[in-house]
């Protein structure tokens, strides 16, 4: 995994596919993480339209497709 800066986040697609983590962070300082559970993703993705929820789900459908092409 490459780096990752201030305000940016990580195993997005573990949550949103309900699948496992596919890498493991490490921190080269002190910081501090949220974690965010996916009940509280998928609760402010469920108040949101339906529109957005099939477009997330099309977008990382798209995504795991491409990262299994490319290796």
């Amino acid at each position: 995994m490459s780096g990752i800066g201030p305000g940016q986040f990580f195993s997005e697609m573990a949550l949103i596919m309900h699948g496992p983590r596919t890498a493991t962070a490490q921190t080269q300082t002190g910081c501090e993480l949220l974690v965010l559970p996916r009940n509280v993703l998928e609760a402010k993705i469920g108040a949101s339209s339906p529109f957005l929820k099939l477009w997330i789900d099309m977008l990382a459908n798209r995504v795991a497709a491409a990262s299994v092409r490319v290796g």
